[in-house]
């Protein structure tokens, strides 16, 4: 499933296994927060670990465990590594005969593993493109209760660059900016975020210069991902 899929839906889609898994850190994140928010009981009886700190056995154990005040509980999986691809038959097993009182939400930046049993939902947290970008935070200005028109969000797309975190703070300093004022302009982006876009370019010269190849592969393929040209980024590096 779409990560923007999962959010609009109306409900809950009923899973043992939620699985949050791509690149994008920031909408794991997010994921994770919707969900626990979607059931009153997970308000009061959520479980966060590392991959680094639990054996699956004792996973298992705290998923099956009641809870002393009854309800339901989420048990929360931050995959650090390759938790879930080492763990794969067990979690497969488990899905054979989930905990009736606990459910498992899975948080994995890395190759998803292939789960073929029933009960476990996959959403995809890929990293978005322009286009996506551009959708995103026209949905996020939405639902603070602004207007706003296409130049004014591809400005704070182009400016504000390509990770959400960072265009997510943007939004809310920007509704804090115009105040009661319903719509949004491009003055307004123009006042208020400086062109991120132009610095990663820079820094990506200063890699390459440097003879840092890891640190430049990673900013191109960052730049890339969001959509920059590759002639156009070739042109830049150029000049």
């Amino acid at each position: 499933m779409d990560f923007t899929a999962f959010t609009s839906a109306p409900g809950l889609p009923p899973a043992s296994i939620y699985l949050f898994g791509g690149p994008e850190g920031f909408l794991r994140e997010k994921g994770l927060k919707t969900l626990r928010d979607r059931n009153p009981d997970w308000a009061d009886q959520t479980i966060r670990f590392f991959s680094s700190d639990v054996t699956w056995a004792q996973l298992e154990a705290e998923l099956y465990t009641p809870n002393l005040l009854g309800g339901q509980k989420l048990v929360i999986l931050i995959d650090e590594g390759n938790f879930a691809h080492n763990h794969k038959k067990q979690i497969e097993e488990y899905l054979t005969k989930p905990s009736p009182v606990g459910t498992l939400a899975l948080s994995l930046g890395g190759r998803l593993p292939t789960i073929k049993s029933k009960g476990i939902l996959i959403i995809q947290c890929k990293t978005l493109r322009s286009l996506d970008l551009i959708r995103w935070v026209t949905a996020d200005f939405q639902r603070k209760q602004k207007t706003v028109n296409r130049a004014a969000v591809q400005l704070l797309v182009e400016r504000g660059g390509g990770d959400l975190a960072s265009l997510e703070g943007h939004v809310e300093n920007i509704v804090q900016y115009v105040g009661s004022r319903r719509n949004v302009t491009p003055e307004d982006v123009t006042a208020l975020v400086k062109d991120q876009g132009t610095n990663a370019t820079y820094e990506l010269s200063l890699a390459a210069a440097s003879k840092k190849q890891s640190k430049a592969l990673e900013i191109l393929h960052r730049l890339l991902a969001h959509g920059e040209p590759f002639p156009v980024l070739l042109w830049k590096l150029a000049w």
